[in-house]
């Protein structure tokens, strides 16, 4: 685990950074290769994105996958809100969401937020 300080923001990244500390500060879980391979094995295929550790935590995965074998069903709720303009990078999060749509058939919900100066207007 890296002792330098980091900084993120969604702006800049200074300083090496860790993703454990990452983890913890934004009250996620690691995705581990035991979960990754039991989320890759339901979902009938890799995403590029989990497989390389672009996204390496979760909130609530396990719960998901676990109403998904018992054949509950569940759906998938994301949001954007942007802090500054919007840029190529916000594409990765609604591609992996059309993934996880698309691979699960399950609906996806994206709440866009209009209470910022930036963003979509009505």
């Amino acid at each position: 685990m890296p002792d330098e300080e980091f900084d993120v923001t969604p702006f800049d990244v200074e300083g090496q950074v860790d993703y454990d500390r990452l983890i913890d500060k934004f009250g996620t879980e690691e995705i581990d290769d035991e979960l990754k391979q039991r989320f890759f094995d339901l979902a009938g295929g890799e995403n590029l994105y989990v497989k390389r550790d672009f996204i390496y935590s979760h909130r609530g995965l396990e719960e998901a996958l676990h109403e998904y074998e018992e054949e509950d069903g569940f759906f998938f709720y994301t949001g954007i809100g942007p802090s500054g303009k919007m840029h190529i990078g916000h594409i990765i999060s609604f591609y992996f969401t059309k993934w996880l749509q698309d691979m699960f058939d399950v609906n996806v919900y994206i709440q866009l937020l209009t209470t910022r100066s930036t963003g979509i207007e009505m």
